[in-house]
């Protein structure tokens, strides 16, 4: 592994694959900025990692997010690497009676709004910068959304996850291309994953991938410089999406 230079900020950083990025971060000596939105799981991860900053803010609240990325970035400006990690699944089936569009519109915003928070925040900070750095070098800066399989082919539940996850695809292709053109530095990457052993899909059974096998996939391909990070079964995607687009579809429709 390659160790990252500058510091890491994580969102969802208490459980899942923010856990294991954290903790594969650490092993590496690098200064990590950890986001949770429960004060007693993020009260336990202090204790087992004295070392980190710790961040509590609700990232369905964007003036949380405004205040949480500008003190993050004042008190840590050698921040190279952030991962928005953070997101919610409800089941999000809106023929179901009890559909409640107030749930809705907080997974949407954790899920959407924050990233775009986030990257603006990120973004406009180096806008101006005097020193641009070629994605090439080791301090040039970078912003993984963690998107999932779902993007490309929503399943019949969680519609609202699987939405946020398609705009989140979509916002990232063009931020690639307004910081291309702005010539600003940060190069973007996108995680696709497969079904996850984490608290989201806790009780589906089925096959998944563990959180630690996924955030070394992610690890190794930001290693490799990639735009593109497809994880375990989600490495399949854009071959069946080519050969058979109807059968991808009917894969992923029940999840």
């Amino acid at each position: 592994m390659t160790k990252q230079t500058g510091i890491v900020l994580i969102t969802g950083a208490t459980s899942g694959i923010g856990l294991e990025l954290l903790r594969i971060y650490h092993a590496q000596g690098v200064e990590i900025v950890a986001h949770g939105r429960s004060e007693q799981k993020l009260a336990i991860l202090q204790d087992q990692y004295p070392d980190l900053h710790i961040v509590k803010a609700d990232l369905s609240d964007p003036d949380a997010i405004n205040a949480m990325m500008r003190d993050v970035l004042n008190a840590y400006p050698d921040i190279r690497l952030i991962f928005n990690n953070a997101a919610i699944q409800e089941r999000g089936v809106l023929t179901d009676d009890g559909f409640d569009p107030d749930v809705a519109q907080r997974e949407i915003a954790i899920n959407l709004f924050a990233p775009i928070g986030i990257c603006h925040a990120f973004i406009a900070k180096y806008a101006n910068s005097n020193r641009p750095r070629p994605l090439s070098d080791p301090m040039a800066l970078r912003i993984v959304n963690i998107s999932s399989g779902l993007a490309f082919f929503p399943k019949t539940s969680g519609a609202i996850y699987c939405a946020s996850k398609a705009a989140l695809h979509s916002l990232s292709q063009s931020l690639r291309y307004q910081l291309a053109a702005a010539g600003i530095p940060i190069a973007i990457s996108e995680v696709f994953l497969p079904v996850v052993d984490t608290p989201m899909t806790e009780g589906r059974k089925m096959r998944k991938i563990s959180a630690r096998k996924a955030a070394l996939a992610i690890h190794d391909g930001i290693d490799a410089g990639l735009d593109e990070i497809y994880v375990g079964k989600a490495r399949w995607i854009p071959i069946i999406t080519r050969l058979s687009p109807s059968l991808m579809k009917s894969i992923l429709r029940n999840g």
